[in-house]
């Protein structure tokens, strides 16, 4: 099978030992830094390019996607999901596991106990908002 793992950082030890343990299973594996990636979006050629070469469809991407990086690292994810390839995290579970608060009211409607959490955009009715936190 042919893996990518998208990772900034190669040398990265959760990085390094995913690709050890997919070449001892007899995958052969690269490491690609998604950063650095950059696509051309036309109909019915999704296209990735890397280090000035274009990137062939991968059986399966593992996407290691840092915080700081999940608008950019999604978008390269969807371009691979849109070759075809099958991913572990697919750019939409990326972007909603990011999302704490829609955790929080997903669990919630599901009656799963949470912390009360409380969450205001405007501060006009602060002491509204205190006493809604519990004081």
């Amino acid at each position: 099978m042919k893996i990518a793992i998208l990772s900034k950082g190669g040398a990265n030890y959760t990085t390094r030992r995913l690709k050890e343990v997919a070449k001892a299973r007899g995958h052969e594996v690269r490491v690609i830094n998604y950063a650095k990636c950059y696509v051309a979006i036309e109909k019915d050629k999704p296209v990735i390019r890397y280090k000035g070469e274009s990137l062939d469809k991968f059986d399966a991407i593992i996407p290691r996607i840092a915080q700081s990086y999940t608008k950019y690292g999604t978008a390269m994810v969807r371009q691979f999901e849109s070759q075809g390839s099958f991913t572990t995290a697919s750019s939409i579970a990326i972007n909603r596991s990011r999302d704490k608060l829609r955790a929080y009211q997903v669990l919630a409607k599901a009656g799963v106990g949470i912390p009360k959490t409380v969450f205001a955009r405007e501060t006009a009715n602060f002491e509204d908002v205190v006493e809604l936190a519990g004081g």
